[in-house]
């Protein structure tokens, strides 16, 4: 259960404005640093990550080497929940997107003067202190109509990030905006198709998914 955690916690790093942006961003995932136990097994981990942006929904999906799992949120009614696809093994497990809102001091935010065009949008590269956590660079582009969300781990950055790097649990890893689509999303996009058989939390971790 721990990676659809992480999952959420990258969706609810961003937040489009209503009605301003509808379309999906694809980013390459690159690995900088594993732990020793996973040295040799990063072929395995997911190398795109792509969201999914219609009103107040957003999606995020990986696809990996046995599957792939999406997270979906309704940002006007705080729910949300977790697909996951492993071997054909279908699942949906429905989550309380409130978890992990306890209040945490923000971020100091530093805006540099470097700046660099990624998948064509021109950007400034932001540094960010975040307590408890390593510290972060970000290259933000102010020129799509995306802001960033409440809960975003780059604080007061004014602008979407199309590069950023993170490091959690021993992995370090790079985040690359690949490419930019504005277009109509599907509704069914962000709905659980009849072949999943949802699950709450508890009855998965009752099953050893924790």
């Amino acid at each position: 259960m721990k990676s659809i955690f992480v999952l959420l916690a990258l969706l609810f790093t961003f937040q489009i404005s209503a009605q301003q942006f509808e379309g999906e961003i694809a980013y390459s995932i690159s690995y900088l640093q594993v732990p020793k136990e996973m040295e040799g097994m990063e072929s395995m981990l997911p190398t795109v990550m792509t969201y999914y942006f219609s009103g107040d929904k957003m999606a995020i999906q990986q696809d990996m080497m046995f599957g792939s799992q999406s997270v979906v949120v309704d940002n006007a009614t705080n729910t949300g929940f977790v697909l996951m696809d492993m071997m054909g093994q279908k699942t949906a497990i429905k989550v309380d997107t409130t978890k992990g809102e306890e209040e945490t001091a923000a971020p100091t935010v530093t805006k540099t003067s470097e700046t660099n065009k990624i998948a064509g949008y021109n950007c400034t590269k932001y540094l960010v202190k975040n307590e408890g956590m390593d510290d972060m660079e970000a290259w933000v582009t102010t020129e799509l109509k995306a802001k960033m969300g409440a809960k975003s781990p780059f604080g007061t950055v004014d602008g979407f990030p199309l590069e950023y790097v993170t490091f959690q649990d021993g992995v370090k890893t790079r985040f690359t905006v690949t490419s930019v689509s504005e277009k109509t999303i599907e509704s069914t996009k962000f709905e659980i198709p009849e072949d999943y058989t949802i699950m709450t939390e508890e009855e998965m971790n009752s099953m050893g998914g924790e």
